[in-house]
């Protein structure tokens, strides 16, 4: 006679239970280190791949006309030893800040990554990069000033001490009438533009992941970044920064206003951008001579930033007056093409009087284009910028 097996106790059950469940966290835990370890591998070859191309490309590079340094263009052995500081740079920050986490629960070591990698985008030297890299590590680990100079020079510590210095001054409440003090604080207490760069870099990671604080922080942090960070990056040609920032700022502050007028401009771009690209439909089809005179341009779109609008508006203006909404810009090999081509633009299309400004003849500190506006293909006004590619770059 077969006997009913058994039912194991409560207490037999935790016990069996016990050593799966470890188990279980141990293979979990080994699984976030690998995915970590290949995220920032990945992440790190994308950053080598942005200071590969910058430092092959022959363009010299400004960033407006403040910048005081020309990024020269290195020799094989130079780029190489520059990849090489990067490595070890991003090696060593990554080792300090191991044990440390953001409020999102990511490595810290993700920030100052990301810091670096917003600058790479930009073309900026290694060195700069580099302290990117190590631009906490003074304040938030326990390295010393000395192991940083004895591993990565003199010039590297420079630009890490100017960025620890300048965060000191970014944490101080201010008052509303001591902003244009601090924009003017931040501009004099830098020898090294690149230390505001990175700075700005820093901010605009920062911003990305606001999120993760309390609202009453981050509109502290919103309004701050509104009123000295996006001026700064104007000042310094840094366009697209300072519209990140002013968008991020914006959408924070004002999320309802952020998002009916998103949708309105979206709506709106859409139709601006079929305008503009069947305006490139006719230039590229009209001849002039016995040669198709634009199929030798290249074409491409340019959108303003939604704060700007809101600004605008701000000053009693309405929608319907705006018709930047999507521009055309069109890209020529010299001055000389740019010229013939706001020539035969005139002629195929009627210009709107007084909209016509010279920025090639009379450059706007680095800034060279040609704006002009037209009526368009539908009888609508269309925005039209004519520049060379350099110029473009630029």
């Amino acid at each position: 006679m077969k006997m009913p097996l058994a039912k194991p106790s409560i207490k037999s059950s935790i016990k069996i239970a016990r050593p799966r469940l470890s188990k279980l966290k141990k293979a979990k835990k080994r699984s976030k280190k690998k995915k970590n370890k290949e995220k920032f591998s990945t992440e790190k070859k994308q950053l080598l791949k942005n200071i590969r191309k910058h430092s092959l490309n022959a363009d010299t590079k400004l960033v407006g006309k403040a910048i005081s340094f020309i990024a020269s263009i290195p020799s094989f052995r130079e780029a190489r030893t520059s990849r090489l500081l990067v490595e070890k740079a991003f090696s060593f920050s990554e080792e300090k800040h191991r044990k440390q986490k953001r409020l999102s629960g990511e490595p810290y070591f993700t920030h100052a990554f990301q810091t670096a990698y917003i600058l790479s985008e930009y073309g900026l030297d290694t060195t700069t990069i580099a302290a990117a890299l190590l631009h906490d590590v003074l304040e938030d680990t326990d390295v010393k000033e000395k192991e940083i100079r004895e591993l990565f020079g003199r010039e590297v510590l420079g630009l890490v001490k100017g960025v620890t210095k300048l965060e000191e001054y970014d944490e101080e409440e201010l008052e509303l009438g001591e902003k244009d003090y601090l924009k003017d604080l931040l501009c004099a207490s830098s020898r090294d533009i690149r230390v505001l760069l990175i700075k700005l870099a820093d901010k605009i990671h920062n911003l990305r992941t606001i999120k993760f604080l309390s609202k009453k922080r981050r509109r502290e942090i919103c309004e701050n970044a509104l009123e000295v960070y996006a001026p700064l990056a104007e000042r310094f040609g840094l366009q697209k920064m300072k519209e990140e920032i002013e968008d991020t700022c914006f959408k924070e502050l004002y999320p309802k206003e952020f998002k009916k007028l998103s949708a309105k401009i979206k709506k709106k771009a859409r139709q601006k951008e079929r305008d503009a690209m069947n305006a490139v439909k006719i230039l590229s089809e009209t001849r002039i001579g016995k040669k198709k005179f634009f199929q030798k341009y290249a074409y491409k779109l340019k959108k303003k930033n939604i704060y700007s609008y809101f600004k605008e508006l701000k000053k009693h203006r309405v929608l319907g007056e705006f018709y930047d909404f999507s521009a055309l810009v069109i890209l020529c090999e010299t001055k000389k093409e740019c010229y013939e081509a706001l020539s035969a633009v005139h002629s195929l299309f009627y210009p709107i009087p007084r909209k016509l400004k010279d920025y090639i003849a009379a450059p706007n500190l680095t800034y060279q284009s040609i704006h002009t506006s037209v009526i368009g293909p539908r009888g609508k006004p269309l925005k039209i910028f004519i520049r060379t590619k350099k110029m473009d770059e630029l």
